[in-house]
């Protein structure tokens, strides 16, 4: 889910309440990475980590970005040409 800090129209502390009201497990951010981010990447995981110590659901973060694929991929994944998204992903809790 995106946030605020790129295309989303809620904080973090926002969706994550509203995840906790409703009940839901946990709850996962990915926002764009840029090289040059309209962000701070900084700002954005420390909101994380204090979600995650505020709320009772685990609370995940971490970036996406589109790649373009090339021929040598396989065909299950996608055709060369297109693109898909790569998640990394970071959690506190254990």
């Amino acid at each position: 889910m995106h946030t605020s800090y790129t295309d989303g129209k809620n904080t973090v502390d926002e969706y994550c309440q509203k995840a906790q009201e409703k009940g839901y497990p946990l709850i996962c951010f990915a926002e764009h990475i840029r090289i040059e981010p309209t962000y701070s990447p900084d700002d954005y995981l420390a909101d994380i980590s204090r979600a995650d110590d505020k709320y009772d659901i685990p609370v995940l973060g971490g970036f996406a970005e589109s790649v373009r694929l090339v021929e040598d991929l396989p065909p299950l994944l996608s055709k060369a040409g297109q693109s898909i998204h790569v998640f990394l992903l970071s959690a506190s809790r254990q």
